[in-house]
C-alpha cells in the first residue's frame, strides 16, 4: 500500500513533455501580440520623452529668461536642447556639436558648453525616427542651409510647430507646440 501511494505522487516524463508542447505552441501565437505591444510602448515612451524635452526647454526659457534652442538631428536620431546665453537665435551652421570620441572631446566639449550655455541630448531609440519636423507652420527638410531648429523664447512663447515620430511600423504621434503660448500637446497619429 506504501509503495503504490508512493508512486501515485509527480508528474511522467511523457506529462512533462506534453505541457512543454503545449506551452511552445501558446508562446508561439502570443509572442509576436506582445512584441507588437512592446514596440508601440516604445514608441509612445520616446514620443513622451520628446515632448518633455521640449516641455524642458520652455520651462528653462522661462524661469532662466533666456533663449532655448531645441535642435531636431534626424541623420543622428536625436534631440538637442540647448540655451543661447545671448538670447539670440544662432546660425544654422553652429548648431550641432561635431561626433568625436570621448577622450579628444571631453575638456573641449566642457569649456564649449560653458560658452553656449546648457546642452542636453536626448537620443532616439533604435527603430523609431523623427519622419517630419514643421516649424512656424513650414516643413524644415534639414539641409546645410537649414537645421531643424525650435525656439523657446523667456516669455514663454516659441515658433510653433510639430514634430512626427514613427516606428518602423508607421505607426505615429505627434507632438505640437503652440506658437502663443509654447504649450507641448501629444497625440496619437490617426492612421
Amino acid at each position: 500500500m506504501n509503495k503504490r501511494a508512493s508512486s501515485s505522487c509527480g508528474f511522467t516524463f511523457v506529462e512533462l513533455i506534453i505541457v512543454m508542447v503545449i506551452m511552445s505552441v501558446v508562446f508561439a501565437f502570443a509572442g509576436p501580440a506582445i512584441m507588437r505591444g512592446l514596440s508601440g510602448l516604445t514608441l509612445k515612451t520616446t514620443a513622451k520623452k520628446v515632448a518633455g524635452a521640449l516641455r524642458y526647454a520652455r520651462s528653462q526659457a522661462v524661469n532662466r529668461s533666456q533663449t532655448y534652442s531645441v535642435i531636431f538631428d534626424r541623420d543622428k536620431s536625436r534631440i538637442v536642447v540647448r540655451s543661447l546665453k545671448n538670447s539670440s537665435a544662432a546660425a544654422p551652421d553652429e548648431t550641432l556639436p561635431e561626433e568625436a570620441t570621448a577622450e579628444e572631446t571631453e575638456g573641449a566639449d566642457r569649456i564649449k558648453q560653458r560658452e553656449q550655455g546648457e546642452l542636453k541630448v536626448f537620443s532616439l531609440p533604435e527603430g523609431i525616427s523623427l519622419k517630419e519636423v514643421t516649424i512656424g507652420g513650414k516643413e524644415v527638410t534639414d539641409t546645410r542651409e537649414e537645421v531643424a531648429q525650435l525656439f523657446f523664447f523667456p516669455n514663454g512663447t516659441s515658433q510653433g510647430g510639430e514634430v512626427f515620430i514613427a516606428d518602423t511600423r508607421e505607426r505615429a504621434f505627434i507632438v505640437a507646440v503652440d506658437f502663443l503660448t509654447g504649450v507641448v500637446t501629444l497625440a496619437e497619429k490617426e492612421a
